[in-house]
């Protein structure tokens, strides 16, 4: 149906303004009546910007949602209505993918929704993690709260995918160049030299040959190679589809050993935070890690959650439970055990993210440090290899004519 914008007054003169959906202008008008006011003026609302096709892709940026969030909980601790606080919001934002869903939370909240209800319906954009905060936020009358410690939350994340990316961006693109140079030297450079040499009728050595039949191998046969790539990328896709794929393909990680010092890090910060903002807010622990669990990103860490959760269900505590799992970090069980025995589990939650925090930092500014090297290694033996297969027979050469 139609969404169509009106303003209206009450028997005091007080107007009001605000989006309804509705059949036709008089739906809306008795819409309004019902209500008790008397309708001014009624158009139907323009669609505005609609997002473009990489911003649906995109979605609603994390940094966008943050920054939503903190200025959202603002208003609210100012006494600004949150419908009011929402229109301020929504003329205020660049983004028009988060000003689309925005405006279709605050239709909902004019049509009677709650808060949570309205968020509810854009899973996209708000986590199960925020719904479910936003929601005890609403009941206990500390929405200002909660969503100040979304925000903190939301940047956290967004600051600790930017660490981990800015860590492996440089050997990425080292990799990528090496393997760039591998395939031009391969295709373009080997198949000349040889050419060279057959003519001149030079003996060859091992080494030589060999490249030279893996050179044309890549050259004739690229498509397979091609395929095999695609074929990979799409079996991954299909594996991760699955849940006993994504454990097969989860678990792995968890055996190579820069890359389980990382996962296992960053899924303890990722439980303490979350955590954390829900034991601030007052969730259940059970709710809590059932919440939980959809915030980790690895599926022996959900499958793990998913026992922990059974056993607290048993009576047994969080503490105890983690203990019987060693995927986690020894730190955050012992931080767990102490918050639940002095009743200070969100303090020492805060402590121990906070702790991971500078260890993911120190990983991430040492991990480049530790690849490159190894990838020194990896480039210069390929550059070797190449070099002595393309000179070996001209020196070669070189000694036969001394010899004559």
């Amino acid at each position: 149906m139609p969404k169509y914008a009106y303003k209206a007054r009450d028997a005091l003169g007080k107007q009001v303004e605000g989006l309804l959906e509705a059949a036709d202008e008089k739906a809306v008008a008795d819409s309004i009546a019902r209500s008790g006011y008397f309708a001014i003026s009624i158009k139907l609302q323009s669609e505005g910007a609609r997002p473009s096709f990489i911003s649906r892709l995109r979605g609603v940026s994390r940094r966008q949602l943050a920054m939503f969030s903190r200025q959202l909980a603002t208003m609210v601790k100012a006494g600004v209505p949150l419908l009011s606080g929402l229109e301020i919001l929504i003329q205020q934002l660049k983004d028009p993918t988060l000003s689309i869903v925005l405006r279709e939370i605050r239709l909902d909240l004019n049509e009677g929704s709650s808060f949570t209800q309205a968020l509810a319906k854009h899973p996209r954009v708000f986590s199960k993690l925020y719904i479910s905060t936003v929601r005890v936020g609403e009941e206990t009358g500390n929405l200002e709260e909660v969503l100040d410690r979304l925000a903190d939350f939301i940047e956290w994340e967004d600051s600790l995918r930017a660490a981990i990316i800015g860590s492996l961006l440089y050997p990425v693109i080292i990799m990528f160049v090496a393997i760039g140079v591998g395939i031009f030297l391969l295709t373009f450079v080997l198949p000349e030299f040889r050419k060279v040499y057959e003519r001149a009728r030079v003996p060859l050595p091992g080494i030589t040959r060999f490249m030279f039949g893996v050179s044309s191998i890549v050259t004739n046969y690229w498509y397979l190679f091609v395929a095999a790539a695609v074929g990979i990328v799409i079996g991954y896709i299909l594996m991760k589809r699955s849940s006993a794929g994504r454990l097969k393909i989860d678990g792995l990680k968890l055996r190579i050993p820069l890359v389980r010092e990382f996962v296992r890090k960053i899924a303890a910060i990722r439980f303490a935070r979350s955590l954390e903002i829900m034991a601030r807010s007052g969730v259940a622990v059970v709710a809590s890690l059932n919440i939980i669990r959809q915030t980790m990103t690895n599926e022996v860490f959900v499958r793990t959650i998913d026992d922990i959760t059974e056993e607290v269900e048993r009576g047994r505590t969080v503490a105890s439970a983690l203990g019987d799992h060693p995927v986690f970090e020894p730190m955050l069980v012992q931080m767990v055990a102490v918050g639940e025995e002095t009743g200070q589990l969100d303090d020492m939650l805060g402590f121990v993210g906070d702790a991971y925090e500078k260890q993911i930092d120190y990983l991430s500014k040492n991990l480049p440090k530790v690849i490159e090297p190894i990838l020194l290694i990896f480039v210069a033996g390929m550059v070797a290899v190449m070099a002595l297969s393309l000179f070996l027979p001209i020196f070669g050469m070189m000694e036969a004519v001394k010899g004559l």
